[in-house]
């Protein structure tokens, strides 16, 4: 580790991780990362276009990447504090890029991920993690302010996603979303139609 990463903070340990639904957008679900980063002095980070780079990661023994996004966030007035929203169209994808924001944190199937993705393979194939229904997911955040800290980048320890998963799942019922739901109003009651 550099000079940042032995003594960089994060406000509270990491940041604030909070998860935002919008269930009639269903392409508006991500996740919001904040947090704040300093130098090993304690001064906040503030470059114009610091880089963070988010890995979701499988909690199994071979840690595969699910999702990788980096975003390019100006510091300049912010005192080192960050906000960065996955999967809202403004981060690039790293790969692999197989499964979107929301698959990546389903417990309901298997992920299959090429070793490449997978740190301590030896050889290429394809690797399967089968999440049980209350696996969570990691999350690796680096991040590199090219102006002072030249190509090397920081990484903050790896942090438990915890209700993540069941949040993004409680949008469904057995795997259909709710325009897929039939409600039952019982006879004999009188309800307003939309």
């Amino acid at each position: 580790m550099g000079k940042y990463g032995k003594k960089f903070r994060v406000a509270h340990g990491l940041a604030a991780v909070f998860l935002f639904l919008c269930a009639p957008f269903a392409s508006a679900e991500n996740i919001t990362i904040q947090g704040k980063v300093t130098d090993s002095a304690g001064q906040p980070i503030s470059g114009v276009a610091t880089k963070f780079r988010v890995q979701i990661i499988s909690p199994d023994a071979n840690r595969c990447v699910l999702f990788d996004e980096t975003h390019t966030v100006n510091l300049s007035n912010s005192y080192g504090l960050f906000s960065i929203n996955l999967a809202d169209s403004t981060g690039a994808r790293n790969l692999p890029n197989t499964y979107s924001l929301e698959e990546s944190l389903s417990n309901r199937a298997a992920f299959n991920v090429s070793t490449t993705y997978c740190p301590g393979s030896s050889s290429p194939s394809t690797t399967t993690y089968m999440p049980g229904p209350s696996d969570n997911r990691k999350v690796v955040i680096q991040f590199l302010d090219p102006n002072t800290m030249g190509t090397n980048w920081e990484t903050i320890p790896e942090m438990d996603i915890n209700p993540v998963a069941f949040a993004l799942e409680a949008r469904n019922v057995g795997g259909f979303p709710a325009s897929s739901i039939l409600r039952v109003v019982s006879a004999g009651a009188h309800h307003a139609q939309n």
